[in-house]
């Protein structure tokens, strides 16, 4: 192994340790080499042309000063970046092969002050008291592990790659064993070192966007509830628990993704972040979840089980349609998608009055015929003339008062547009475009805009992304420039139900409510992708509901009309009997 410059000499206080640069700042150590001071001093051994650098106690492990103590790790900030490749870690398990490999660790003991070698090997993968593997001498005569090697990397020969951390070493030469802290442990105590520590399944960037998400829900979960999601991620064959208490959501993913050997086929964090995406009362990190699970799946080569087959969306449809038989008549149908089939719930011609009551029982069994694995999605597609009422403020059930659209996303499609084949062909063709994209750029149609329609749906035509009204489809040339937009088959538009309804020219009217709130949908917008705005808008929309005092959540009211006609396939065959079919193919 060539000199690893990433080697580091601790003076602090006094004693003389030993450490190893992770970042070009950021030196890992023991917590027992500096005590309780919070400076250091630390020489680069493999570098002698760099002067000793300056460095500040930012983290340690929990250590509280005893010998068998856990959390004996430390981290410090160096005062200046340094020219230096820090260290590389090893892939898990790698210490434990068969032949064991020889590691190395570079030491300060007594008398070496430019440092030395000590050759060992791990005894086996197996920890002690769940922190610890022990570490035996390579040969009898060599260099044993002694006072000095304390916060030394232990680094397999050959690639430099590092397994872990020495944190205690015998204080007599001729007792050849010493302990190491392994990474995934280390990993336990400092988080942020899992982004460098190499998983089968999961990145950096992955565990870093988890681990983000996990520390922002805080340690809300008692341990009892921790051992039960534990017990739920691995299955009934699972390992055992470990001996110690988990203390956080981002300490049991850890353990899940670094410790917990998964099943073929098999992923127990993801199934862990699936059930916390369930159970979370926090809107917006259940929508950061779900997007996690989406995004950052295993690596390919082990998917959890199944997981290629999983659906996105586990969609519901309501069309409500006129029946044709009188003006206050509607044709109404209830389906659930599952597997791209479609499968009718419920159908019957209403009056309007009646509606709402025979739709939300029916939306109630159209759960049962999900696939559980995606994430439920409500459209109502209804004529153009229904698409401001507050269908997503529906109480879900006779007994519960929730609104729908905060109990699952809720969107709207515009029935006629529904039933157009040139329409749901631009559809399909603007999707192909939006699956790639990770922005939502809102395309504002400010009050007070005047536009000749067929000259806005030729402009819109191109859009991809969504369209935002500053005032609801009220007035009649509201009305006519959502026509247009809708004829341009545009696949996402958003409105408040409430808010401007006032004459004035675009930009005119300081305090324009329509404008206030195109401001805010722009800047929400701006980071969540097309095809995760459902779940956003529904994060929305309960943070609205649960909204108090004045002014009003500017989210309240807001409409989604959000048509991806992939969730929604018509099933094959006619739509009219083989004599209607004949009767239109018209003379031969």
């Amino acid at each position: 192994m060539p000199t690893a410059a990433w080697q580091t000499k601790i003076t602090c206080g006094g004693e003389t340790g030993s450490g190893f640069l992770v970042s070009d700042r950021e030196v890992l150590t023991c917590a027992h080499v500096v005590t309780r001071d919070r400076r250091a001093q630390v020489l680069f051994a493999g570098r002698p042309d760099l002067d000793p650098v300056g460095a500040t106690v930012v983290e340690r492990g929990g250590w509280t000063g005893k010998v068998d103590d856990p959390g004996d790790v430390a981290v410090l900030l160096l005062d200046t970046a340094v020219p230096i490749e820090p260290a590389r870690f090893a892939e898990l398990g790698e210490a434990y092969a068969h032949p064991a490999p020889k590691l190395l660790g570079y030491g300060f003991p007594r008398g070496y002050d430019s440092g030395t070698l000590a050759e060992f090997r791990a005894a086996a993968g197996q920890l002690i008291a769940g922190e610890w593997v022990q570490l035996e001498a390579w040969t009898p005569t060599g260099q044993p592990l002694t006072r000095g090697f304390s916060g030394a990397a232990a680094a397999v020969e050959g690639s430099g790659r590092v397994v872990g951390m020495v944190s205690a070493a015998s204080k007599s030469p001729e007792v050849r064993t010493g302990r190491m802290i392994p990474a995934h442990v280390l990993a336990r105590h400092w988080p942020p070192a899992a982004d460098l520590i190499p998983t089968p399944r999961f990145g950096p960037e992955s565990k870093r966007l988890l681990r983000t998400v996990l520390v922002g829900l805080g340690k809300a979960a008692r341990p009892e509830e921790l051992e039960a999601m534990y017990a739920e991620a691995v299955g009934p064959l699972g390992p055992a628990h470990p001996s110690w208490e988990f203390d956080s959501y981002w300490d049991l993913a850890w353990y899940l993704m670094s410790e917990v050997v998964a099943a073929p086929g098999g992923c127990p964090v993801s199934s862990f972040v699936e059930t916390l995406a369930a159970r979370t009362e926090d809107p917006v990190a259940q929508l950061d979840l779900r997007r996690w699970l989406r995004r950052h799946q295993p690596t390919p080569g082990a998917p959890p089980a199944g997981s290629q087959d999983r659906p996105r969306w586990s969609p519901i449809l309501v069309e409500i349609d006129r029946s044709g038989s009188g003006p206050g008549s509607f044709m109404v149908e209830i389906s659930a998608f599952r597997d791209g089939h479609r499968h009718l719930v419920g159908t019957r011609t209403l009056p309007k009055a009646r509606i709402r009551d025979f739709v939300v029982s029916h939306i109630d069994a159209a759960f049962h015929e999900l696939d559980h694995h995606g994430s439920a999605l409500i459209a109502f597609a209804v004529p153009r003339e229904w698409l401001n009422q507050p269908l997503d403020e529906w109480h879900r059930a006779k007994d519960d008062s929730t609104p729908l659209g905060c109990f699952s996303p809720v969107v709207l499609m515009d029935i006629d547009r529904r039933r157009s084949g040139a329409l749901q062909f631009k559809l399909h063709q603007k999707w192909e475009s939006l699956d790639r994209l990770s922005t939502s750029v809102v395309q504002r149609i400010d009050c007070g805009t005047t536009h000749a329609a067929d000259r806005l749906t030729v402009r819109l035509g191109s859009t991809h992304h969504p369209v935002g009204f500053g005032r609801p489809p009220k007035l009649a040339e509201t009305r006519r420039l959502l026509a247009a937009s809708l004829n341009a088959a545009v696949p996402i538009v958003v409105w408040p139900r409430t808010g401007c309804t006032g004459v004035h020219g675009p930009g005119t009217a300081d305090g324009c409510a329509g404008r206030s709130f195109l401001d805010r949908l722009s800047e929400q917008l701006a980071s969540v992708s097309p095809a995760e705005l459902p779940e956003y808008v529904h994060a929305l929309r309960r943070d609205a509901f649960v909204h108090d005092g004045e002014p009003a959540h500017w989210a309240r009211g807001l409409t989604l009309l959000w048509e991806d006609p992939r969730c929604f396939p018509e099933p094959g065959g006619y739509r009219l009997s083989p004599v209607d079919q004949e009767h239109w193919r018209g003379p031969a």
